[in-house]
């Protein structure tokens, strides 16, 4: 109704993925939500990764095919393995989770970017390019698509191509203050 209202056209994949449900588990959705709200404060921090780890844990044992909470769930093995863990065994289970993100939404964009975050911890540029090249030709008028590009590409102190993807996101979004 609402793309109707505002005479937009979705193609047959953006409905696909409007049409998806997440998770049929409710516990488990809060679960994630609660770990995301965890994650969007302050700074990135082992501490805080520790408390979310526990959370998406669980989402995923109460629904297996939860692919956004597997998803999740690699970048915060990935965040603790960059911050102070550098195990095999924190590698491994960032690995491991982002595959089951990997066979259950491969294009979905929170996949995706668990995927670039997790290939630019590891210095795998091929791994991120491809995952930033796929996230920009999915979601190309996502600003946050951008600003994850961005993030990338200044992780890796590329600095012009992150300069590009920010003013590519400003574009799209001007008025957002964190954008800017």
């Amino acid at each position: 109704e609402i793309t109707a209202a505002l005479r937009l056209a979705l193609s047959p994949a953006e409905n696909n993925r409007l049409d998806a449900i997440p998770t049929t588990n409710p516990a488990a959705y809060d679960l994630l939500k609660q770990a995301r709200a965890l994650d969007s404060r302050g700074r990135n921090t082992r501490d805080r990764r520790e408390l979310i780890l526990p959370l998406l844990e669980r989402a995923v044992v109460l629904d297996p095919n939860y692919a956004e909470a597997w998803a999740m769930l690699s970048s915060i093995h990935a965040g603790l393995y960059a911050l102070s863990e550098r195990t095999p065994e924190r590698l491994k289970a960032a690995h491991m989770a982002l595959a089951w993100a990997d066979l259950l939404a491969p294009d979905a964009y929170y996949t995706l970017l668990a995927g670039a975050n997790l290939g630019s911890i590891t210095r795998d540029r091929a791994a991120v390019n491809a995952r930033r090249r796929r996230i920009i030709e999915l979601f190309p008028d996502r600003p946050e698509a951008h600003l994850a590009v961005a993030a990338t590409a200044q992780y890796e102190e590329r600095w012009a191509d992150a300069l590009v993807s920010f003013r590519a996101a400003a574009r799209l979004d001007p008025r957002n203050a964190s954008t800017l």
